[in-house]
Order: structure tokens, then C-alpha cells, then sequence
């Protein structure tokens, strides 16, 4: 789980407000114990944030799933 509180962010001379984010994820992993590399993997995120600048605002949600397989 990851959070943030409202704050004003500078990157390139540009400052955003932030207004929220959170996130949380979830992982896991299949191990063959004989095997040099994990048979498998699971990945799982989701995150919403809130934005201000130059009198826009934007909310933006990821939803991300993800797998990898030993070949």
C-alpha cells in the first residue's frame, strides 16, 4: 500500500498540485525448488491520483495486471 498527501510538486519548471494518491498491489511467485528460476509470477496494482495545474485537473486510475512464465 502507498500513499501520499496533498503537495505541490516542481519537475522542469513546471509545479502540479497533488491532491491524492494510493495504490496497492498484491504479488506472487511459484518456486520450483529443483529449477534454477521461478515458474511463474503474479502481479497485481491499482492506483488513483488527483492532479492541479495551470487551472486543469485530471484524475488518473491504473489497473494493472501482470504474469510471467518460465519457458
Amino acid at each position: 500500500e502507498q500513499t501520499a498527501k496533498p503537495q505541490k510538486i516542481t519537475t522542469n519548471g513546471m509545479t502540479v498540485d497533488l491532491k491524492s494518491y494510493a495504490a496497492n498491489g498484491k504479488g506472487e511467485t511459484m518456486l520450483d525448488l529443483a529449477g534454477f528460476v521461478p515458474k511463474q509470477a503474479n502481479v497485481s496494482l491499482h492506483s488513483d491520483m488527483k492532479m492541479e495545474s495551470m487551472g486543469q485537473s485530471i484524475a488518473m486510475t491504473l489497473d494493472m495486471a501482470m504474469t510471467m512464465r518460465a519457458r
